[in-house]
């Protein structure tokens, strides 16, 4: 999903007119290409709707593409075309950049992540952020940073053993 200020003033409009009718929390949609002063608009977003219908204070990120298109972050090289691996969308180092800044800013951060190769390095970049400054400046400032990856189609067997383990 592509989160905006647009989509949220549109959201908006139906709900003051009584026609929006299911609860909806959207993103800011933060891309690769994006300067981290994007997260600006995050913050409004969640400033200004706050209702029990419409409500922000998420960013959403993706890690990668799909599969179908061969976009998909893989571990291992496509079957059907050994050339690939896939590609992932944000450096580690970007991703863990904006992650740490949205993180600090008690935003919520989902990841969309399709790749077992892009569910690993999501899963490596929640823990650096666990242990870094950011989820530590969430937690001093009182906010609990939930992260969350959708669309997480192929998991490693290690990675289903860290996550039930948790549990």
């Amino acid at each position: 999903m592509d989160g905006n200020l647009y989509q949220m003033e549109l959201l908006h409009e139906l709900e003051q007119e009584g026609d929006l009718l299911c609860r909806v929390q959207i993103p800011c949609h933060l891309r690769n290409t994006h300067p981290l002063s994007k997260l600006d608009e995050a913050l409004l977003m969640r400033e200004r709707y706050t209702s029990a219908m419409l409500y922000s204070g998420r960013v959403k990120m993706f890690m990668d593409g799909v599969i179908d298109s061969y976009t998909a972050l893989m571990v291992e090289p496509y079957p059907d075309r050994p050339d690939t691996h896939g590609e992932p969308v944000f450096t580690p180092e970007a991703f863990n950049e904006a992650a740490i800044l949205a993180d600090s800013l008690g935003l919520q951060i989902s990841v969309h992540c399709c790749g077992d190769g892009a569910v690993r390095r999501a899963g490596a970049a929640g823990a650096s952020r666990q242990a870094g400054a950011g989820g530590m400046a969430g937690l001093a400032a009182g906010k609990r940073c939930r992260r969350g990856a959708g669309h997480s189609g192929l998991y490693p067997c290690a990675a289903w053993y860290r996550i039930l383990r948790r549990f």
